[in-house]
């Protein structure tokens, strides 16, 4: 739920109201979110605090409380390592790009302060955990464990390894339309396609979408890299996916009201509409029939294939 909330407050705070409702409708009905969700994973949670992160590192570029905002975010980013190590890449993310822009404003010094300030939020983070594991050698020796115990694991082994094609299966069967659109969303914002700076002239809107667009693209190549997968892995990059594939949305649809007469327009308006109702009460149904009549344990693609 509070995940929702950040989307339309990125949404209305950055992008149009339209926008919104487009990235809602895809998340609200999101079988991914919703099946980890309802089973309590750690991976929902770990969304969570990137987001945030990602909501507050936004609010640092573009407000007027920036230490504030930078604090937030580190303090997001740091907690959600606690909750899944792979959070040190949400960390790094913002700390790279605290020292970026600061680097831009200040010049060298300010951008090693932010490296030293992302420094010290693994620092803080890691000797929580190891607080709570019971010392650094606990914590060493679980991590071993884990790293040695992949090779042995058969579930591990059948269900959580392959190669790039691991994910657009996946994320094919399970939602197909907003994951595609907010892929070639990030796409068109990393190349800077006309038709996406066409629609988006606001310098916030443009700031978002690339923060967005890099979030995403970068934990994105991590995790096609990583040789463990699970679309659980991918949890933070759905609500970015979501909000992306609003904006590539409404970029269409901008294009088309330029192009084409007013009758032509709300005929294509109302095809997009009902398009995208249609895929929601799909993506609702595939909910109900995969995770409450199947009851599938898990978010790996295996489970979701003819075979199985």
């Amino acid at each position: 739920m509070l995940i929702l909330l950040l989307v339309a407050r990125l949404g209305l705070s950055y992008l149009n109201p339209w926008t919104t409702v487009i990235a809602l409708l895809f998340a609200v009905v999101s079988p991914l979110d919703r099946a980890m969700a309802r089973r309590v994973w750690g991976d929902e949670l770990f969304a969570l605090c990137a987001l945030a992160a990602v909501t507050a590192f936004l609010a640092h570029t573009t407000g007027a409380r920036r230490a504030r905002w930078m604090a937030l975010s580190l303090a997001c980013a740091g907690y959600s390592i606690l909750v899944k190590e792979s959070g040190l890449l949400v960390l790094a993310f913002v700390t790279v790009g605290f020292a970026i822009m600061a680097w831009r404003a200040s010049g060298p010094r300010a951008a090693a302060l932010a490296l030293l300030a992302g420094t010290g939020t693994l620092v803080a983070s890691a000797a929580l955990l190891a607080l709570a594991c019971g010392g650094l050698a606990p914590l060493r020796e679980t991590f071993a464990r884990v790293a040695a115990a992949g090779a042995a694991n058969d579930y591990m082994v059948k269900y959580q390894s392959g190669g790039p094609s691991y994910y657009t299966r996946g994320l094919g069967l399970l939602q197909p339309v907003p994951m595609l659109l907010g892929a070639l969303g990030a796409v068109a914002v990393a190349a800077r396609a006309v038709a996406m700076r066409a629609a988006w002239p606001a310098p916030r809107a443009r700031a978002a979408l690339a923060i967005l667009a890099a979030f995403t693209i970068a934990l994105g190549a991590v995790a096609l890299a990583w040789p463990q997968k699970n679309l659980r892995f991918l949890s933070p990059v759905y609500a970015p996916l979501d909000l992306l594939a609003g904006a590539l949305v409404w970029a269409g649809i901008e294009g088309a009201r330029a192009r084409l007469p007013v009758a032509a327009f709300r005929i294509v308006a109302a095809i997009v509409a009902v398009t995208l109702l249609a895929a929601a009460v799909v993506d609702q149904q595939r909910f109900v029939e995969l995770f409450i009549r199947r009851g599938i344990p898990d978010l790996a693609t295996p489970w979701f294939t003819p075979a199985r």
